[in-house]
């Protein structure tokens, strides 16, 4: 089942990424004639800011890194395929006859723990990450598994558990709206499940049972996300309504004045602001609008 979970990682992953660096997903891996997941390149001094919005999953890529999510439990030829990306990516980083530097990360997660996965490749846990993260003890190759269903519950841990199965999916989605509403991951995450929900609605033919327990999983978050998409249709209305009525009686409105219009997000607040623009002078529309961040 790695279709629709499969298209779940990459959007998440790379819309999630793509503000702190070069994220590309579904990126051909020439001699194999294969795609991998995710390639992410950090820009430099955003490590900080990452992992504070993006938790654990920030701090995985503070360094050029290949992502490869399962949502079925991957076993040995699956990982060893991972693995074979990660060398061949390597061998096309540079040309020329240049040193080719360090190879670059792969990172594997698993809903599930792959006991032969851990035994095969001797993965250990990896030291100041706490549970549900292994490694490869090779200086040369470095391979992490982040085993979904061990992770602790915590924001630190939910956008590495929106991709886990069943119970974890859940719960990790119903986490989503506890966060407050204008959280980068809460609004990044709720938007790419919204859209997968519609693409499975629309899906002719019937839905696969892991597709059907999305549609229930994600239910609530939808109404969540459509209920916000109107809320944000009404505001701009109001705002737009406003600045004709400042144009009218003050001419045309700055953009520094739009711009910090742009800021009122209460329906009260900005029928308010209405009022003051139909009827006061320009200055005091001004002194009423939140000062910019």
């Amino acid at each position: 089942m790695r279709n629709v979970f499969d298209q779940l990682f990459k959007d998440l992953a790379s819309e999630l990424l793509s503000p702190w660096g070069t994220a590309q997903p579904a990126l051909a891996v020439v001699s194999d004639a294969q795609e991998a997941d995710l390639v992410f390149e950090p820009s430099r001094r955003t490590a900080t800011v990452r992992e504070r919005e993006l938790g654990l999953f920030g701090r995985m890529t503070n360094t050029v890194c290949l992502l490869e999510a399962f949502h079925a439990t991957p076993d040995r030829d699956e990982v060893l395929d991972c693995i074979r990306k990660q060398l061949t990516l390597h061998r096309q980083r540079t040309t020329g006859g240049k040193p080719r530097g360090e190879v670059i990360s792969l990172w594997v997660i698993s809903s599930g723990r792959p006991e032969g996965v851990l035994r095969g490749l001797a993965l250990d846990r990896m030291p100041g990450w706490g549970p549900g993260f292994y490694r490869a003890k090779l200086e040369h190759l470095p391979v992490r598994l982040v085993v979904v269903s061990e992770l602790p519950v915590s924001t630190q841990s939910l956008l590495l558990r929106l991709m886990g199965t069943k119970k974890v999916l859940k719960a990790a989605v119903g986490e989503l709206k506890h966060l407050p509403p204008g959280m980068f991951m809460r609004r990044v995450a709720t938007d790419v499940l919204a859209r997968l929900r519609l693409q499975l609605e629309r899906k002719t033919g019937p839905l696969e049972a892991e597709e059907e327990e999305l549609l229930m999983i994600t239910d609530a978050e939808f109404q969540v996300w459509k209920q916000s998409i109107v809320e944000e249709s009404v505001l701009q209305a109001l705002r737009r309504v406003i600045r004709e009525m400042y144009e009218e009686h003050s001419g045309a409105m700055p953009r520094s004045l739009a711009s910090r219009l742009d800021l009122v997000t209460d329906e009260a607040e900005l029928g308010r602001l209405n009022r003051l623009a139909a009827s006061r002078p320009a200055n005091e529309f001004e002194q009423a609008l939140p000062k910019k961040r």
